[in-house]
């Protein structure tokens, strides 16, 4: 099987191009470079340099895939609503792009990061993938309109959308999430700046158990899951943890952006019922940022 990971050099790109390449997959990563952290781990025989935006490009290069897994796009709640041009066109254009290019190809299915907590909004109750979008960004927005966009598209091809919750892990050097942001303040002896105070949750899963999810679900139809862990912690939480393994950094507290939601509560019932998974199937909060850490240390 031949799969294509569409911005394949980011974050999670890298970690499932790692897993994947382990369960002996045809790999290839598409992606305009714009980050090049991760160049230095990958063979170059395996990235291609692509641009959504650049349909007749993208057309010459995506063809002879089973499976296109896309991970491209802007993914920031604060760029995206000081840009919203640049992630319309990045998010919107580029996805729509994916679809037109594949219809009349052998891709038999296109896996889609989307985004949860965004899309939810904020909310007292555990979102699940039927309740009402009401996202408070343009991220958000572009997210909740390709979902909406392929159901009347591409109703031919297989589109797998997933809400992801706030993922952490390795390969994360340009990543400005809390888990990372801390980490490196600690090990650059920098303060961190924390929005709010800190007391806006989020749910957090550790990438590897993403990476174990998409592959589980290659064979499945179209549908939309919650990629979760379906346990919400505070930003305090978080530093605890660090605190624990006196691994915090000094850390400064600032007004809330606009955009950004307070509270993410996520269901993640409808896919560990898909895929049959327990809830010790992910990985726990304090080891996966342990092992974050240990990555850093050995990397930065």
């Amino acid at each position: 099987m031949k799969i294509a990971i569409v911005g394949g050099a980011g974050f999670i790109g890298t970690n499932l191009y790692f897993y994947l390449k382990d369960k002996k997959y045809k790999i290839k990563i598409f992606d305009n470079l714009l980050i090049k952290n991760n160049l230095k781990y990958l063979p170059k025989k395996d990235v291609v340099k692509c641009d959504l935006l650049k349909k007749t490009e993208l057309k010459k290069k995506l063809q002879n895939f089973d499976i296109i897994i896309n991970l491209a796009g802007q993914t920031g709640v604060i760029p995206s609503n000081q840009k919203p041009i640049e992630s319309i066109k990045k998010n919107i254009i580029g996805f729509l792009n994916l679809i037109e290019i594949t219809k009349k190809s052998k891709v038999k299915c296109i896996i889609n990061a989307s985004t949860g907590g965004a899309i939810y909004g904020n909310t007292n109750k555990i979102s699940n993938e039927e309740d009402h979008s009401n996202p408070l960004s343009i991220y958000g927005l572009t997210k909740d309109f390709n979902e909406k966009m392929s159901k009347i598209i591409a109703s031919e091809k297989k589109i797998i959308h997933l809400r992801f919750s706030n993922v952490y892990g390795p390969y994360s050097f340009h990543k400005k999430s809390l888990i990372h942001n801390a980490i490196k303040s600690h090990i650059y002896k920098k303060k961190l700046l924390i929005n709010g105070n800190g007391e806006s949750k989020r749910d957090f899963i550790y990438v590897n158990d993403i990476c174990k999810i998409i592959h589980k679900l290659f064979n499945s139809n179209s549908d939309i899951y919650n990629i979760a862990t379906g346990k919400s912690y505070s930003i305090r939480n978080i530093l605890n943890i660090l605190k624990r393994n006196n691994n915090c950094p000094k850390v400064l507290y600032s007004k809330a952006n606009k955009g950004e939601v307070k509270t993410v509560k996520i269901s993640n019932k409808k896919i560990k019922k898909k895929i049959n998974l327990n809830q010790k199937f992910f990985t726990e909060l304090d080891i996966g940022i342990n092992k974050t850490f240990i990555w850093y240390t050995n990397n930065l």
